[in-house]
């Protein structure tokens, strides 16, 4: 984590500098180092915050193989805590758990798949689409979460 710091705070200081280099000679070498450090503070800090703040889910609920019968649907939409994973999500859902993969583009940056167990989700959140796992709330699609706790009629 104290890298992620350092990272940002690199950024904080060489983003604004080369701002004000493009301001003060503007050409081309100036433009391209704007443009190339606003894509690495970008990247950086999405794969920061995916490793810091969706990883944990994994670490905690380490990725199984969902049974051959399990209900599949792509690009759903979760969000964990303060991280909304929109359409980036790959759902499998069987007895035992709630399969979750992060599209690719997000494995790219190192988000890794989780499998929650159906037991582990506290649904006392008194939404059909939240539960709360490892006291965080997780967010997503009514026909999976449901599962959970399933009603009574």
């Amino acid at each position: 984590m104290k890298w992620l710091i350092l990272f940002i705070i690199a950024d904080l200081v060489l983003w604004p500098l080369a701002l004000i280099w493009v301001l003060n000679s503007p050409g081309a070498l100036s433009t391209s180092v704007l443009i190339i450090l606003t894509f690495v503070a970008i990247f950086g800090i999405t794969g920061s915050a995916l490793r810091g703040l969706w990883n944990p889910l994994a670490k905690a609920f380490p990725a199984m193989e969902p049974s051959p019968d399990a209900v599949r649907k792509s690009f759903q939409s979760f969000s964990y805590g303060i991280v909304n994973l929109g359409l980036s999500i790959h759902v499998a859902v069987d007895e035992h758990a709630l399969h979750m993969t992060p599209i690719r583009f997000l494995r790219w940056f190192g988000a890794k798949p989780a499998s929650i167990p159906w037991d582990s989700m506290d649904t006392d959140v008194k939404s059909p689409r939240k539960v709360r796992v490892n006291g965080q709330v997780l967010h997503g699609p009514k026909w999976c979460l449901e599962l959970a706790a399933p009603s009574s009629d």
